[in-house]
C-alpha cells in the first residue's frame, strides 16, 4: 500500500503540473494579444502627434507659399505706379498694396505661429518616441520569451500526459477510482499531507488514533472532515 500511496501523491504531482501547463497554454496567447494591443494603442497615439505635427508643418509650408505669391503680386504693383497715368489709377494702386501689405503682416503673423505650433508639437513628440523605443524593445522582448514558452509547450504537456499515465497503470483500479471520484469532487486534489494531526487540505484536526496509524502503517487513509486520501507527512526531518 505504501508503494500505491507514493504512486498517488506522484500522480496528483503531475496532474497539477499537467493543469498547469493547460492553463498556461490559454494563458499565453492571450498575453501575446493584451502586448500586441498595448503595443497598437501606443503606436496609434505617437501616429496622432506625428500627423497633427505634419499637418501643422503643411499648413506652414502653405501659409509659406501665399506668402511669395503676395510678395511677388505686391512688386508687380509696385512696377505698375510708374505706369499710371491718372490720380485715380495711382490712389487705387496704392490701395491695392496697402490691402496687400495688410494679408503679408496676416500670413507673417500666422505663419509665426505656426512655428510656436510645431515647436511645441516636436517637443511633445520627442518624450513620446523616447517611450516608444524603449516600450517596443521591451514588447520585443516579452513577446520572444512567451514565444519560446509557446513553442516547448506541447511537448511538455505530452511529456506530463505519458507520466501520468504510466503512474496510473502501476495503481489498483479500485483506488485508482476512489483517486479520480476524490479529485473531482475537490478541485483536483484529491490526497494531502497531515502534520501534527491537522489535514493539510481542509486544516481541520483528525483524530488522535487516526493520526498515530497514520504514522504507523502505510494502510491508505481517508480524512473523515473533507474525505481525501490522507498520509503522514514528518516536516521536521532532514530534506534530503
Amino acid at each position: 500500500m505504501k508503494e500505491e500511496r507514493g504512486y498517488l501523491i506522484e500522480l496528483q504531482k503531475m496532474e497539477l503540473a499537467l493543469r498547469d501547463i493547460e492553463r498556461r497554454r490559454k494563458e499565453l496567447p492571450q498575453q501575446l494579444a493584451s502586448l500586441a494591443q498595448g503595443q497598437k494603442v501606443f503606436q496609434a497615439k505617437l501616429e496622432e502627434g506625428r500627423q497633427k505635427s505634419e499637418e501643422a508643418i503643411k499648413r506652414r509650408r502653405e501659409k509659406e507659399d501665399k506668402l511669395k505669391k503676395e510678395v511677388e503680386n505686391i512688386k508687380k504693383t509696385r512696377e505698375r505706379l510708374y505706369e499710371v497715368k491718372t490720380n485715380k489709377e495711382y490712389q487705387a494702386i496704392l490701395k491695392e498694396i496697402e490691402t496687400a501689405e495688410v494679408k503679408i503682416s496676416e500670413l507673417e503673423s500666422s505663419i509665426l505661429s505656426h512655428l510656436e505650433e510645431i515647436d511645441q508639437l516636436v517637443k511633445t513628440l520627442k518624450p513620446l518616441e523616447e517611450e516608444m523605443a524603449a516600450r517596443t524593445a521591451q514588447y520585443e522582448q516579452k513577446k520572444s520569451v512567451i514565444e519560446r514558452e509557446l513553442a516547448g509547450i506541447d511537448e511538455l504537456r505530452q511529456k506530463r500526459l505519458e507520466q501520468c499515465e504510466a503512474i496510473r497503470k502501476k495503481v489498483s483500479p479500485d483506488l485508482l477510482k476512489k483517486f479520480d471520484t476524490i479529485k473531482a469532487a475537490t478541485a483536483g486534489v484529491a490526497l494531502t499531507s497531515v502534520w501534527k494531526a491537522v489535514c493539510g487540505a481542509c486544516y481541520m484536526n483528525i483524530p488522535a488514533q487516526l493520526y498515530i496509524d497514520l504514522q504507523k502503517t502505510a494502510d491508505i487513509a481517508f480524512c473523515p472532515n473533507c474525505q481525501r486520501i490522507i498520509y503522514w507527512y514528518d516536516q521536521d526531518a532532514p530534506s534530503e
